[in-house]
């Protein structure tokens, strides 16, 4: 799959994957669109490469005046960093967030700061965000409902990444967009793990977001970190079982060993410089186990 070129997501007619080139690498982060006479785009990326989303919707006969609607599962800049391009873009865009992201994308000073924290030297891929003026902004919350794009899309929160994150069920497709809430599936290698970041993670929550999903049953699962597969009980089931084994794992290694000595481990057993490169693996490391190290005891 090429950077900026689109592929259909299989089983889920209308429905395109867009690879964003995150972080320097193919093989991290993928946005969606919905070839429709509205048009729905499904998160966003860092902000670098807005030009491509725009070009596809163009390639697909939607002239910038159109209505779009922007679908974000949550405010961590790797999916919403390109809103406000997109919008600016897109001047009749609508953009559908949980109502505790909102003042993120119309403010984004404080998300920016965070995100510098977060990802330290990693910030260089990024790039500022631009301000969602907020009658473009529809906030949404757990058991909402949306028609976007001749769709219909069920609204669950999924609060164990961060209190900001939402799961989009397009319920004519049978398609979950489920943001981080199921993990990081590593191409080409059937792997997934765990999604732990900080400040906000929470393992109860965030198995129960794996149970929500469950229940949904959705036929087919699109992942922001990377792609698209059939859902099936087992998949839940699993990584349910990710989530708890990093968890309990990294939490015993921090009582022992360094902060740095955890991070080269977890780096190590990732074994995904063949995908990511070195930088951006060890970066994923971290900030998985620097959410473990700010979790409540």
């Amino acid at each position: 799959m090429a950077s900026g070129e689109p592929v259909r997501v299989d089983a889920a007619e209308g429905w395109w994957m867009l690879e964003m080139e995150m972080y320097g690498t193919q093989g991290y982060g993928v946005v969606y669109v919905l070839e429709a006479a509205h048009p729905v785009v499904v998160d966003t990326g860092l902000g670098r490469n807005t030009a491509w989303i725009v070009a596809l919707l163009e390639e697909q006969g939607v002239d910038r005046t159109d209505p779009i609607s922007i679908l974000v599962t949550h405010v961590h800049l790797d999916h919403a960093g390109g809103v406000g391009r997109l919008c600016a873009a897109f001047p009749q865009a609508e953009v559908y967030v949980h109502e505790r992201g909102a003042r993120h994308l119309s403010e984004p000073d404080r998300l920016v700061t965070g995100t510098k924290q977060a990802v330290g030297h990693m910030w260089r891929y990024y790039e500022d965000p631009v301000a969602v003026p907020p009658e473009r902004i529809t906030t949404v919350g757990d058991g909402d409902h949306i028609d976007a794009g001749g769709h219909a899309f069920a609204v669950h929160a999924a609060p164990g990444h961060a209190p900001h994150q939402v799961t989009f069920h397009d319920q004519d497709a049978d398609v979950m967009f489920c943001a981080d809430a199921m993990g990081i599936r590593i191409p080409g290698t059937g792997r997934v793990i765990a999604s732990t970041p900080p400040p906000q993670f929470d393992l109860a929550l965030a198995r129960a977001d794996v149970a929500m999903i469950a229940e949904e049953a959705p036929a087919t699962l699109c992942y922001a970190h990377h792609g698209h597969r059939p859902f099936e009980p087992a998949v839940a089931d699993r990584y349910d079982d990710i989530l708890q084994r990093f968890v309990a794992e990294t939490t015993a290694a921090l009582e022992t060993q360094s902060l740095e000595d955890v991070i080269d481990a977890v780096t190590a057993d990732y074994d995904a410089e063949a995908v990511w490169g070195a930088e951006k693996t060890r970066a994923e490391a971290s900030l998985n186990v620097r959410g473990i190290a700010a979790m409540d005891p």
